[in-house]
């Protein structure tokens, strides 16, 4: 679970280290949920296109509940 709630800035290469620990949590079967995202970093994730890669979830409460399964 990465809440990204207090973060108030993110660039290309915050992104590509977000992705790069979802391929680590994918290589050991685990899951990886973004939360708390500003609307600037949803428009960035969508310009991207990695907004279906990365999964989002509106609050910390169902992001833990997806990342558990």
């Amino acid at each position: 679970l990465v809440d990204l709630t207090a973060c108030t800035n993110v660039d290309s290469a915050g992104l590509g280290e977000l992705l790069r620990w979802f391929n680590v949590a994918r290589r050991n079967q685990q899951g990886i949920c973004l939360t708390g995202l500003s609307n600037s970093f949803r428009q960035m994730m969508r310009v991207a296109r990695v907004d279906a890669i990365l999964p989002v979830m509106p609050d910390r409460a169902s992001a833990l509940e997806l990342v558990r399964g």
